[in-house]
């Protein structure tokens, strides 16, 4: 196993993650400040519907071809949607600034020992560095300001200002051509095992798969399994002993 020089996280589920009851949060406001914006003439219902169609219909699209779907995308699913309306500019800019800011509004939450175990990692002189899915990655450097980690990495790269997703072959080149280290000298930390994990194997990283107790949605197969963590301080432990 070759030295590691950087160390490269997926951000959601990994570092940060919904607080409670904020997603319920955030599909409220959503729906109330868009029927706010066309003077209320749409229902609640009807809102709520076009938001969770047109997210179905970006998700099929990412999942289908690895390309992202960003918000200005998502805006425009949403006009579709809405009868009598026509995808102006200024419509479609409003709509976006709805869907993006509102994910400022609700309470977010870094993972337990996330802030600490990031600080001792920068002060051991590993380069730190975001490999993100997200169709609003302005928004999330936002976040991981307020949690005062953003400047800890070096590179933040977010799947909606690049064009493709994980686990696409061309976003993880970016990364090495942006951090200029070796894939065999980089550590993928991601609790996703088939973005993060497969994806990044199969580039040349080495990869640390993050089975932690708040999310179970992503397991490995019962084989092959790669090493595993269920703690984010486990990092230190697991480069110790290389």
């Amino acid at each position: 196993m070759m030295k590691i020089s950087g160390i490269v996280f997926d951000l959601w589920h990994t570092l940060m993650t919904y607080g409670t009851n904020s997603v319920e949060r955030l599909i409220n406001l959503r729906v109330t400040r868009i029927r706010k914006l066309f003077n209320n003439k749409y229902t609640e219902r009807s809102i709520y519907n076009t938001l969770k169609e047109a997210e179905h219909e970006a998700e099929a699209e990412r999942s289908a071809t690895n390309r992202e779907v960003d918000s200005w995308e998502i805006a425009k699913l949403i006009v579709q949607r809405l009868p009598g309306l026509i995808p102006t500019r200024e419509i479609l800019s409003s709509l976006q600034k709805i869907y993006d800011d509102t994910l400022l509004e609700v309470p977010m939450l870094l993972l337990p020992n996330t802030k600490e175990t990031l600080e001792q990692l920068k002060s051991s002189n590993y380069v730190l560095a975001i490999l993100s899915n997200t169709s609003h990655g302005y928004i999330l450097r936002k976040i991981m300001d307020r949690f005062d980690i953003l400047h800890m990495f070096k590179v933040t790269l977010f799947s909606d200002e690049f064009g493709r997703r994980k686990p696409d072959p061309s976003f993880y080149q970016r990364l090495f051509d942006v951090l200029a280290i070796p894939p065999g000298e980089l550590l993928f930390v991601g609790d996703n095992w088939q973005t993060d994990i497969v994806g990044a194997k199969s580039m040349g990283m080495q990869t640390l798969y993050y089975r932690h107790p708040w999310v179970e949605r992503y397991s490995p197969p019962t084989s092959d399994e790669p090493p595993q963590i269920a703690d984010i301080r486990q990092i230190l432990q697991f480069l110790r002993m290389l």
